[in-house]
């Protein structure tokens, strides 16, 4: 069998407490994230944090970029005593900083990866530096 969203909605639908769960609740919207980049950026500036401070961290972060979206290229530009200034920690801002790295010396690219093997997609992982 095919397991998709729409199949599982089906078979989760034959249990009659869970029926009435998803007719209250209503399906999932999957329509994903495809920015794999700006996910990783903002999962690392949220980690251990509540959700209001990590939107305003997050929100200041997003204001040093003129054009209102972080770049790999402009996240290595900028200096750890600016990205301090926003709220990240040294660890976080030296994060971001290899995330921008290795999405300009590999990729992090959905289409690209989604076609690498678990073997391909393993070897990556060395390259980080956490």
């Amino acid at each position: 069998m095919n397991w998709d969203l729409s199949t599982a909605y089906k078979v989760l639908n034959k249990d009659p407490h869970l029926k009435i769960i998803i007719k209250e609740t209503g399906k999932l919207d999957h329509t994903g994230h495809k920015d794999l980049f700006t996910s990783l950026l903002r999962a690392i500036v949220s980690q251990q944090l509540s959700t209001k401070a990590a939107d305003t961290i997050w929100s200041r972060f997003i204001l040093l970029f003129d054009q209102q979206q972080p770049v790999a290229e402009s996240i290595l530009q900028l200096d750890p005593e600016l990205m301090r200034s926003a709220g990240l920690s040294y660890q976080k801002a030296g994060y971001l900083k290899n995330i921008a790295t290795f999405s300009l010396e590999q990729t992090l690219d959905y289409r690209k990866l989604y076609r690498k093997s678990d073997e391909e997609l393993i070897l990556y992982s060395p390259r980080l530096k956490v």
